[in-house]
């Protein structure tokens, strides 16, 4: 489950992910509980929001570009996903280690 969500350039949903891997959603929301202590959902988003900062940190990409990449839809969605684990905007996040990120490259 992890290698699927690492490699994906997408969001999975728990319904493609049991396809993928011939498991019941419900199955594999109890495993990622029990190992992550995460919802599927939650855990999910985790590889998301990691490939989030790699195209705002490595990328000069626009964020509705990114928010395209990543699968979503709904982009306040993504920045509510987002604000919740970094307590700032994309752009934000953007403008405070965009120098950083590549200073040390």
């Amino acid at each position: 489950m992890t290698h699927l969500l690492e490699d994906s350039n997408q969001q999975l949903s728990r319904h493609e992910l049991s396809k993928l891997l011939n498991y019941s959603g419900d199955y594999l929301n109890r495993i990622s509980k029990k190992y992550s202590g995460m919802t599927l959902f939650e855990y999910s988003m985790t590889f998301i929001i990691r490939k989030a900062e790699y195209y705002l940190l490595k990328t000069d990409y626009s964020i509705s570009h990114i928010i395209s990449i990543l699968g979503f839809t709904n982009r306040t969605h993504f920045y509510h996903i987002f604000y919740s684990k970094h307590h700032m905007t994309p752009k934000e996040y953007r403008l405070k280690y965009w120098d950083n990120s590549y200073q040390n490259n």
